[in-house]
């Protein structure tokens, strides 16, 4: 039964073709220099575990997904010179000798291996590719910082990681530092560091039978002395970023001391116009009070007109009704008036 499992398993694995990636992203685009990015990822049913040369077309390709599937190498890969974003998450790389041909892509910057077994038989492999990659700016999900490249500079002098056997690969370029050390042999199988290009402080360090336990206590040192540095750098940024922090809060306090003689300045304008509505509408009810007075002065002034009416004559009565008549309008406005000052002081009284 598990051999039967392993076999259905190992069909699941395929080496693509460039027709296969076609026919899986139904590209139709004659010339595939001009695709900028692939998604490869595998699935349960079909893991790439060879790339072959199904990529050598794609010549302008800047991101390339290949996670979820069974890679054991990335040989296929060193052409893409203009690619820069890698993602290898979740196959079965063995070792970072399997990834070596990465070092021939200048433009890489960011580069996803987790969960490769080279991951956990190397607890190395990071800071040796962050040294043989000058380029990468992201590994794993995490930015290469300053501090790594620093250690990793210390660590792998050749720029190809920790040494395999007599000579480091040709496969990994140096990167581009003040000094370029180099391994050489001499009698009894040991090492030395030999400096390409004249004395430096490196020299002070090399290692030799008489000297060999001080080589790291001293890079020891230097490493901490870097370590030292980047925390003065961080506590001038912490310094800076206090100081602005005060900036701020110095700004708002004023603001807001600005907000508050705001307010009191327009409470200030509320109390004065609603006490002047007060007084103007004091002032109204005095008018119409006034008005109602007059009124009523009318009034009487029109009925002892009218007695005196009955003691003339019909025609003298005629003409009188007549202006009499035309009296009534100020009777109506008289009611008017007498309404007007009655709701007003309602609306005082309420108020």
């Amino acid at each position: 039964m598990l051999g039967s499992l392993n076999s259905m398993a190992a069909d699941c694995l395929t080496t693509i073709t460039e027709q296969w990636i076609r026919h899986k992203l139904h590209l139709k685009h004659p010339y595939l220099g001009d695709v900028r990015s692939l998604r490869l990822p595998g699935t349960y049913e079909e893991k790439i575990r060879h790339l072959g040369d199904a990529l050598t077309n794609f010549i302008r390709l800047k991101s390339l997904d290949l996670s979820y599937n069974a890679l054991v190498s990335v040989e296929g890969l060193q052409h893409l010179k203009m690619l820069e974003r890698l993602n290898l998450y979740y196959n079965r790389i063995p070792t970072k000798e399997e990834v070596k041909v990465l070092c021939k892509l200048p433009a890489l910057k960011e580069l996803d291996l987790r969960l490769n077994p080279l991951t956990r038989r190397d607890p190395n492999y990071r800071l040796s590719l962050i040294h043989a990659m000058s380029s990468l700016r992201k590994l794993d999900d995490c930015p290469v910082r300053d501090t790594e490249r620093k250690v990793a500079i210390m660590q792998f002098p050749s720029g190809c990681g920790p040494p395999q056997g007599p000579h480091c690969p040709d496969e990994c370029p140096h990167l581009d530092t003040e000094q370029s050390m180099t391994f050489t042999e001499f009698e009894g199988g040991k090492k030395r560091y030999r400096n390409n290009r004249g004395p430096s402080n490196f020299a002070a360090r090399t290692p030799n039978k008489s000297n060999k336990r001080l080589f790291i206590p001293a890079q020891a040192v230097q490493i901490l002395s870097m370590m030292e540095d980047d925390l003065s750098v961080q506590e001038a940024e912490v310094t800076t970023l206090r100081w602005d922090v005060a900036t701020l809060r110095h700004g708002a306090e004023l603001r807001e001391e600005e907000h508050r003689l705001e307010v009191l300045g327009l409470s200030s304008q509320v109390e004065e116009t609603q006490g002047a509505v007060v007084r103007n509408m004091e002032q109204l009810r005095l008018v119409l009070e006034e008005n109602v007075g007059l009124q009523k002065q009318l009034i009487r002034l029109e009925q002892q007109y009218l007695k005196s009416l009955m003691k003339i004559s019909p025609i003298d009565q005629i003409k009188e009704s007549l202006t009499l008549s035309c009296s009534i309008p100020h009777r109506s406005l008289v009611v008017t008036n007498q309404r007007l000052l009655g709701e007003l002081n309602s609306s005082l009284q309420h108020g």
